[in-house]
């Protein structure tokens, strides 16, 4: 029974040391490169198709559609999203892809169908807001509500960087947009993804960055009305679509394309301006 305790305080000593190491070093990243554009991995396809729900969809709407036929469409302009994890050779989106990589990613991750939706409604070549923005995407190994955990390898670490992925990834945003040409600046933020643990979370800090750089965030703090029914690219396949009910991770995702297209039509338009739009 001694040892059986000694062995257990050892395993629970050694626990909180691992936990406070990973805490201290935060998710793993990649080195940001010295040019553009760059793909850090590729993913697989999801392995489960989506189910396909027949429905008469709502995107890119009426408005946005004025705007493409007058030529604003973004071109040119950067949107970045961060979410879970995107098929990064769907046909809406591959050719502007111009940055991917992935925070705390494990080798048997595939695509996932949010990070994916979220791309094409922001950014889709036919389904999306701003059809020719240029692409940014920094997807996140986090454990999702109602998600399988998936391998424990991998869940583990992404237990203990609750709070940090999100924050480390707009900051990551922040950093490629120093990079960029001025013409090609990142102008939108699409941020679907909810509050963990509120007093582990440190992305309002990193938000309140990105606004003060005069980016516009799109995140649930704005509290747009869902959006939807929309069409949206799937993970299961380069050419495969589906649909899904209306959502306010939709409406994340179309704003932030909004705030482009309304930034290709007036340049001299603020975040801030734009956002008091969003409540009417």
């Amino acid at each position: 029974m001694r040892l059986f305790r000694i062995c257990a305080a050892v395993s629970l000593s050694l626990l909180a040391a691992w936990i406070s190491i990973e805490r201290v070093t935060g998710p793993a990243v990649s080195p940001l490169p010295s040019s553009l554009p760059s793909i850090v991995r590729h993913t697989a396809p999801l392995r489960a198709k989506p189910p396909d729900s027949e429905q008469d969809t709502v995107n890119p709407g009426d408005e946005v559609l004025r705007l493409h036929a007058r030529g604003i469409k973004g071109r040119h302009l950067g949107i970045a999203v961060i979410d879970g994890f995107t098929l990064t050779g769907h046909r809406e989106f591959d050719r502007r892809l111009r940055w991917y990589d992935e925070i705390d990613w494990n080798v048997h991750d595939t695509a996932q169908w949010h990070g994916t939706a979220t791309a094409s409604i922001a950014a889709g070549e036919t389904i999306g807001v701003a059809p020719e923005a240029d692409l940014y995407f920094v997807g996140l190994g986090m454990i999702w509500a109602d998600a399988p955990i998936g391998n424990w390898f991998a869940a583990a670490p992404r237990a203990v960087h609750t709070g940090q992925t999100v924050a480390l990834a707009i900051r990551r945003v922040l950093e490629i947009n120093r990079r960029l040409e001025a013409d090609r600046k990142i102008r939108a933020i699409s941020l679907a993804v909810g509050v963990g643990i509120k007093w582990l979370e440190q992305r309002d800090a990193a938000i309140a960055e990105a606004r003060a750089q005069g980016i516009f965030v799109s995140d649930p703090d704005l509290h747009p009305r869902a959006f939807g029914p929309v069409r949206i690219a799937s993970p299961a396949a380069a050419g495969a679509f589906t649909s899904a009910g209306p959502s306010t991770s939709w409406a994340i995702a179309y704003w932030a394309g909004r705030y482009v297209l309304a930034y290709e039509e007036n340049p001299s338009i603020s975040p801030e301006e734009f956002s008091k739009r969003i409540a009417h």
